[in-house]
């Protein structure tokens, strides 16, 4: 059946491909969208400015940031008919303290599976999940501190085998720091530590087991507002390598926001460049119901991605 398992391997690296941002490092990829389409509008630059229930995969400092309950909802179509969609959700009732949960889930099903001799051999599916717990403080006048802890699962159904699946947790930390009342600086390391084991049962007496680190990543970053309504970011991430992000917001009135950023600077074989756009709308004025989109440009060859969310805070 090695076949089956080369198109098993095509189905784990398209998850691998899907990613928005830093290309390298397998383990849980198809975290890498994040949560929330903001994010993805600004090029990724939001580790320094991210609230509310974004914030629980962002950066959990900035649970605190937002008063009340906050609701999101993300969905981010993929070609190849994978999907990819987030719920989330952040208390802050006392103003110093607030929690967040999230679900993101990912999959794609009916891969056509075939032999090595090219017959037909049913098809292989592929289910991910990550559950986020957060939670944020503020110890002190424009400090917030949070982390943020997920629990991983993945299930893939290829013919011919008993059971393969992978479990794992990791643990994301943050700090947000209002320095003057125009400069916010941000710090992030995501994944400081956590693993996901994968074990795969092809028959009764068959079984592999295997365990990957989850990639770490040190994000630095700042956001500016030079004057009211506008707000620039930019912000430095650290995996394999070291690149650059860099994020502008136009708040135009009290129905649209407009947005816009670039990532990937400089840009390298293991992670191309990618530009993107986005727009939040208001309908009631305020942010009692937003709709955001986003979109970002290729960078793997497999088309470019629209981020459809809805968010609610009352």
């Amino acid at each position: 059946m090695t076949g089956t398992l080369r198109y098993a391997a095509v189905v784990l690296g398209l998850f691998a491909g899907a990613r928005v941002g830093h290309a390298t490092g397998y383990a849980a990829a198809f975290l890498e969208p994040g949560i929330g389409a903001r994010g993805p509008g600004l090029g990724t630059a939001y580790a320094a400015i991210a609230t509310g229930p974004e914030a629980i995969f962002w950066n959990p400092a900035g649970l605190v940031g937002a008063r009340g309950i906050g609701l999101n909802a993300t969905a981010l179509p993929l070609s190849l008919d994978r999907m990819h969609n987030s719920l989330a959700a952040a208390v802050n009732v006392r103003g110093d303290m607030a929690l967040g949960v999230a679900w993101v889930h990912a999959g794609v099903d009916d891969i056509e599976a075939r032999t090595g001799s090219g017959t037909a051999a049913g098809s292989i599916d592929d289910a991910e999940d990550a559950f986020f717990v957060a939670v944020g403080a503020s110890p002190s006048d424009g400090l917030c501190l949070g982390l943020s802890l997920k629990v991983i699962d993945q299930r893939l159904q290829v013919p011919g085998w008993r059971r393969a699946g992978a479990r794992g947790h990791g643990l994301d930390v943050g700090m947000q720091y209002r320095l003057l009342q125009w400069l916010q600086l941000g710090a992030a390391v995501r994944n400081a530590s956590g693993s996901v084991e994968w074990k795969v049962e092809r028959s009764t007496v068959q079984t592999t087991i295997t365990t990957d680190r989850l990639q770490r990543a040190l994000v630095l970053g700042a956001g500016i507002r030079p004057r009211h309504g506008w707000l620039l970011t930019g912000e430095v991430t650290r995996t394999a390598g070291v690149q650059a992000s860099f994020g502008a917001e136009w708040l135009a009135n009290d129905l649209a926001t407009f947005r816009a950023g670039v990532q990937g600077v400089p840009a390298d074989d293991s992670t191309p460049q990618a530009l993107s756009a986005g727009v939040s709308l208001r309908p009631m004025r305020n942010d009692a119901l937003v709709f955001h989109y986003a979109i970002v440009t290729d960078q793997l060859g497999a088309g470019d991605r629209s981020v459809f969310g809805l968010s609610s805070r009352f």
